[in-house]
């Protein structure tokens, strides 16, 4: 199976989302809501979409308000977790570099759900509507179905 944006295969998707949460928290449904995130928007790394200028960036497809939004507001404690257990200053990263880095596009898929006003829901049902609202947005292509269809496709 041919993978994009950095990842070698599903295993080391689900291996570095397994140690991104553990590091930044959330337990088994942010693991489950960043996995289906990474299941939509790229097929599991194995969908190469044509990135456009400043969206549709790496394995979670982050788009540049999406990026600045969790950049600007990450608490300083996780900014210390992410430097402390990744090696990574997040106030260096810029867009472009989650394009082949599994690593950074994942840390920044859970930053952006840490975000969000709502706790991540425990039935991949939920998690559609919820990955609609808060990911997707209600302006964007994506659709529960095809969120749902993806999740029973690839994990």
């Amino acid at each position: 199976m041919k993978t994009y944006y950095g990842a070698i295969n599903k295993n080391e998707i689900i291996d570095i989302t397994s140690e991104v949460v553990r590091v930044l928290g959330g337990g088994e449904n942010a693991i489950k809501m960043v996995l289906e995130t990474i299941a939509t928007e790229t097929s599991m790394g194995t969908l190469k979409v044509k990135p456009r200028y400043n969206f549709g960036i790496g394995l979670c497809q982050f788009d540049l308000p999406g990026f600045n939004d969790a950049k600007a507001r990450i608490s300083k404690e996780k900014k210390d977790l992410i430097l402390q257990e990744f090696n990574i200053d997040i106030d260096q990263v810029e867009l472009r570099d989650l394009a082949y880095s599994p690593l950074l596009s994942i840390i920044f898929c859970r930053v952006f759900y840490l975000l969000r006003p709502n706790v991540i829901p425990s039935t991949v049902e939920e998690r559609s509507k919820y990955w609609k609202k808060w990911y997707n947005t209600e302006s964007g292509k994506g659709t529960v179905e095809h969120y749902l269809e993806q999740v029973k496709t690839y994990l």
